[in-house]
C-alpha cells in the first residue's frame, strides 16, 4: 500500500501556553513514517518551529499535490497543539489564530471532504485539548478546510479519526522528571507505542489495525498517566471514530512481533477506568443509557436507574450522573396530558417569547401553566419560523403539519427539542413509546457523547422504522450520530421516510447525506433554510450548506448551545432576511399575475 503522512505541529497559537512536547512528538512520528518503509517525499512535516508559521494554505497545497499523484491510497495526518470546541466542533489552531478566526483546520469538515476525496483512506490523529473556547475571540474560530473541494459527491471513502481524550477535556504533556526539560505528550507516547507493536492488543494478523487500536489506547494512556506519577484530578481518555472495514491498518510489524496477542472477541476497553471502583461520568452514564434505550424491548418505562447502571457496567456512578438521570426521569414520569395547540406549532419552557416570524401563514401566542404556546395557522405541509426569547436571542425551526415542536431552555442554551403530533390521543401514544429513547438521545447529544457503533447503528435503524417517524427531531440527532460513523445512506433512508410519510424535508438530513451537494436546487425545498443543530454550521462549507448571502455571517452569531441558537443581532438579520424573501416572493406573484 502507497501511504503518506502529513505532520502538523503548532507549539504556539495566540495568547495560549506554548507546548514543549510539540516537536519532539512531531520527531517520533517522522522517525516512525520512515520505519514504516514510507518515502522521504511522502513524509511531509509543517511545524511553527524557528519562528515558521502553520498556515491553512500550506497544509492545503500538500494534500492537494499528494492527491494529484493519484498513486497514495492511505494518508494519515497528524496534528500536536492547540485544540479548541466550539459548539460541538472541533479546531485545530494554526499560527495566526485567533486573529484570523480562519487559521484553523476544521475537523468535520475535513472528514467529510476526505470521505468523498482522492485517497482510499485517510486517518486523522489528533493530539490536541477538545475544551470548550473561553472568551469572544477564540469563539468566533470558524476554521477553513485543507482537504481539495468535493468533485464526486457518490464516493465513500473510509476515515477514522483518533483523539487524545475525550469530548470536553484536556490532552496532557507532561514533564519527564522534576529537574528535565524534556515533555512527553501522553497520546502521542501511547499512539507510539501501538504504531511500533508494544500494544498487544492493538495487533490482528502481524499489523496495527484501527478498531483494536481504539480499544487498547485508553488503558495505554492511562498506564502512562499513572507512570508519571501525577496527582490528576481528572484523567485523560482517548476516543475514535472508525469507519474503515477489519482489515484497515496503520502500521505493519516485522515478524519478531507476535502477529496476533488478542482474541478478537475480547474488549479491552473495561480495564480503562482510572480505578475499578471509579464511579462512571455523566459522560459515560449517558452513553450507557442510549445503549440500553436502543436494545430494550420495553416502552412507557421511566429511564434506566442508577441500581441498571450498575447491573450492565459493574459500576457504580457519580453524583452529577445521578442528577442527570433523575432530570431525565422527571421529564419522561410527567405523563400528564397536556394541552396542545391543536394546529401545528411550539411548546416553549424556560423562556419567553416576544416575537414570531412565519413564513408561510399566522403565528398566535398564549400561555399554559408553565410554557408559551405558539399556533401557526399556515396550510402548508411545512413552513419555517423565527422564535425571538424574551432575552434577545432566536431560534429558526420547521413547522410540521400535524405536529408541536417541544423546546425547553436552560441556561447553557438550547439543548432539547422534540416533536408531538398535534392530536392528543396521538400525542398520549408518542410519549408512551418514545420518551425512553428520546430523552436519552437528546442527554448524550447535549453532552456531546452520543455516538454509535455498527449494532446500535442497525438498532436506531430499525425503532426509527418501526415508530413510523412520530418524532422528526429524533430523525435529526439519529443524522449527525449516523454522519459521524460515515453511514449516510441511513441519512438519505430517513429523509425519504420523513417526505413520504410527513411531506417534510429536513435541512440538516439533506447537508448531511450530500442532498444539498448533488441537487442545489434542493436547497429551495428543504426547512429551514438554516443547519437546526450548531455543529451543522461547520459542514455547510464542505457540504455546500446554500447559506442565503444576506446570511453569510451568521454562523459567528451563534450562542453555544446544541441546537443553533443565535444572538440578537443574528436573530435581526434572519427576521429581515424573511420579510425580504416573503417581499420578494409577493411581488413575483404579483407580476406572474398579471
Amino acid at each position: 500500500m502507497n501511504r503518506a503522512v502529513l505532520l502538523i505541529g503548532v507549539s504556539q497559537a495566540g495568547g495560549l501556553g506554548k507546548l514543549k512536547a510539540v516537536e519532539p512528538s512531531i520527531d517520533k512520528m517522522a522517525a516512525w513514517a520512515k520505519s514504516q518503509g514510507i518515502a522521504d517525499d511522502q513524509i511531509i512535516r509543517r511545524t511553527d518551529a524557528g519562528g515558521l508559521k502553520v498556515t491553512v494554505a500550506d497544509l492545503f497545497n500538500d494534500i492537494k499535490a499528494l492527491a494529484d499523484r493519484d498513486t497514495i491510497e492511505q494518508l494519515i495526518v497528524y496534528f500536536s497543539g492547540h485544540g479548541v470546541v466550539n459548539n460541538r466542533q472541533e479546531y485545530w489552531l494554526l499560527s495566526d489564530a485567533p486573529v484570523n478566526a480562519a487559521a484553523a483546520v476544521n475537523i468535520e469538515g475535513n472528514v467529510s471532504l476526505a470521505r468523498a476525496g482522492a485517497f482510499e483512506h485517510v486517518v486523522f490523529l489528533s493530539d490536541a485539548c477538545r475544551t470548550p473556547t473561553q472568551g469572544v475571540q477564540y469563539g468566533r474560530i470558524i476554521g477553513s478546510d485543507i482537504f481539495p473541494n468535493i468533485e464526486d459527491a457518490e464516493l465513500e471513502r473510509s476515515v477514522d479519526i483518533f483523539f487524545a481524550t475525550s469530548l470536553g477535556a484536556p490532552a496532557l504533556e507532561v514533564r519527564q522528571s522534576e529537574q528535565g526539560q524534556q515533555y512527553q505528550a501522553m497520546f502521542t507516547e501511547a499512539l507510539l507505542d501501538a504504531l511500533n507493536g508494544k500494544i498487544p492488543e492493538a495487533i490482528r494478523d502481524g499489523r496495527v489495525r484501527p478498531r483494536p487500536l481504539k480499544k487498547a489506547l485508553p488503558k495505554k494512556v492511562w498506564d502512562k498517566l499513572k507512570a508519571s506519577g501525577l496527582s490528576l484530578s481528572t484523567s485523560q481518555t482517548p476516543d475514535a471514530r472508525i469507519t474503515s472495514e477489519d482489515e484497515a491498518w496503520l502500521a505493519s510489524l516485522p515478524p519478531s512481533v507476535p502477529a496476533t496477542a488478542t482474541p478478537p472477541d475480547i474488549d479491552v476497553t473495561s480495564a480503562t477506568p482510572p480505578d475499578a471502583a471509579a464511579p462512571l461520568s455523566s459522560r459515560e452514564v449517558a452513553q450507557v443509557a442510549v445503549e440500553a434505550a436502543l436494545r430494550g424491548n420495553s416502552y412507557g418505562r421511566a429511564v434506566i436507574t442508577d441500581a441498571e447502571v450498575k447491573t450492565l457496567t459493574g459500576r457504580g456512578i457519580s453524583k452529577n450522573a445521578t442528577l442527570m438521570l433523575k432530570s431525565m426521569a422527571s421529564v419522561v414520569g410527567d405523563r400528564r396530558p397536556q394541552p396542545l395547540p391543536k394546529r401545528p406549532g411550539f411548546e416553549i419552557h424556560g423562556r419567553g417569547v416576544s416575537r414570531v416570524t412565519c413564513s408561510d401563514g399566522e403565528a398566535r401566542l398564549g400561555i399554559d401553566s408553565d410554557a408559551v404556546t405558539i399556533s401557526v395557522d399556515t396550510n402548508q405541509h411545512q413552513s419555517q419560523a423565527l422564535i425571538e426569547f424574551d432575552d434577545g436571542s432566536g431560534v429558526l425551526l420547521p413547522v410540521i403539519a400535524g405536529f408541536v415542536g417541544v423546546l425547553r431552555l436552560h441556561e447553557r442554551g438550547l439543548d432539547e427539542v422534540w416533536y408531538e403530533p398535534a392530536d392528543e390521543f396521538d400525542a398520549s401514544l408518542s410519549r408512551e413509546e418514545l420518551d425512553y429513547l428520546r430523552q436519552a438521545v437528546i442527554k448524550a447529544s447535549s453532552l456531546g457523547v452520543f455516538a454509535l457503533e455498527s449494532d446500535d447503528a442497525d438498532a436506531l435503524a430499525v425503532r426509527m422504522q418501526n415508530l413510523k417517524f412520530q418524532d422528526p427531531a429524533l430523525a435529526v440527532y439519529a443524522a449527525y450520530a449516523y454522519h459521524d460513523i460515515g453511514q449516510l445512506s441511513r441519512i438519505a433512508q430517513m429523509q425519504g421516510y420523513l417526505q413520504d410519510r410527513l411531506h417534510v424535508r429536513l435541512y440538516d438530513l439533506a447537508l448531511l447525506s450530500r442532498g444539498l451537494l448533488k441537487d442545489a436546487d434542493l436547497a429551495a425545498a428543504v426547512v429551514p433554510a438554516l443547519p437546526m443543530l450548531s455543529q451543522g454550521w461547520a459542514l455547510t462549507g464542505a457540504l455546500s450548506g446554500h447559506i442565503p448571502t444576506e446570511l453569510d455571517g451568521l454562523r459567528q452569531q451563534l450562542r453555544p448551545s446544541l441546537w443553533s441558537l443565535y444572538t440578537p443581532e443574528g436573530v435581526q438579520a434572519i427576521r429581515a432576511w424573511m420579510r425580504h424573501a416573503a417581499e420578494t416572493s409577493s411581488s413575483l406573484t404579483l407580476g406572474a399575475a398579471s
